[in-house]
């Protein structure tokens, strides 16, 4: 049986209902399109990885372009990423200026029939990710697995850029390596 066609029960003290297990939003259209800001490597002229790009003008009319943009043309819908990396005594105050800077862009994709999802995830420079990460799981629907795969891994990254930071503090020249070797 496939993981998607399961079944799942819910059960209290009386009955047992079944439905469909929920389905990720990347399933519900084939359409999905992506833009990120990574840079380019080795030649790597993906369109998907160009920092450069601006928000998909035929959703909302902005300069402003969070982290990572995936949208459904079919579904009209919407979701963005922005990763902040605060020290961890400020990450509430983070939340909350991210999602104020694109304010402007919910109102005007809601406007044009757009549904938006804005996802602001602050992973803190010592590897913390704080409590608002489960509305972006919730969101991408992530299993345990992988969302327990995935938050390890982000806070592993955040701790390792830190420690490269502060290893390269007394160099007069920066040197750039791939991202993840």
């Amino acid at each position: 049986v496939d993981r998607r066609q399961r079944q799942m029960c819910i059960r209290d003290r009386f009955t047992c209902t079944c439905r469909q297990a929920p389905t990720r939003p990347f399933e519900l259209s084939d359409d999905w399109q992506l833009q990120f800001d990574l840079p380019q490597q080795d030649g790597d002229v993906k369109q998907e990885c160009n920092p450069g790009q601006p928000f998909p003008p035929h959703i909302a009319s902005t300069i402003k372009r969070p982290d990572g943009v995936m949208w459904s043309d079919k579904l009209k819908m919407v979701m963005w990423i922005e990763l902040t990396s605060p020290w961890e005594e400020n990450m509430t105050t983070w939340y909350f200026e991210k999602h104020d800077k694109y304010r402007k862009i919910v109102n005007a994709a809601e406007d044009n029939g757009w549904k938006v999802v804005p996802l602001c995830v602050e992973v803190g420079a010592r590897g913390y990710i704080n409590d608002k990460w489960h509305h972006m799981r919730r969101a991408l629907k992530l299993d345990k697995q992988m969302n327990k795969r995935l938050k390890n891994a982000v806070s592993d990254v955040a701790a390792r850029c830190s420690y490269f930071l502060y290893v390269c503090l007394r160099r007069r020249e920066w040197c750039t390596t791939k991202l993840l070797d």
